[in-house]
């Protein structure tokens, strides 16, 4: 891709941390599912951390199933972790900005992971 003039690089994703988001595949949505499960391909994308919480009343605990499995079938050489905790839908955010230790540090953790 070429912008002003510019040959730009691509930037590759080595990992992409999902913090209770929207795992679920709504009907219609599934052609904008696949197109993101080949991004994720093209990107060359290493791992993939799922985080989940128990007391999420947003997107409840196992929401992110259906993507996991995609996931597997559909991107080579990735790795995947699942990750729950015992929380509400904003824990680790919520964790984050209340400068909990224990959060912060799990959080950091988990970027680190890839390298």
């Amino acid at each position: 891709m070429t912008v002003n003039d510019q040959k730009l690089k691509p930037i590759y994703l080595r990992h992409l941390i999902s913090l209770n988001g929207r795992h679920k595949i709504d009907e219609g949505d599934e052609l904008l599912a696949v197109m993101a499960i080949n991004l994720f391909y093209l990107l060359e994308l290493k791992k993939y951390t799922f985080v989940e919480c128990d007391e999420d009343n947003v997107d409840p605990l196992g929401l992110s199933e259906p993507m996991i499995e995609q996931l597997k079938r559909t991107v080579r050489r990735v790795t995947i972790d699942h990750k729950i905790y015992h929380g509400g839908h904003s824990y680790i955010l919520d964790g984050i900005q209340n400068k909990d230790a224990e959060i912060e540090q799990e959080l950091l953790n988990m970027v680190e992971s890839i390298y």
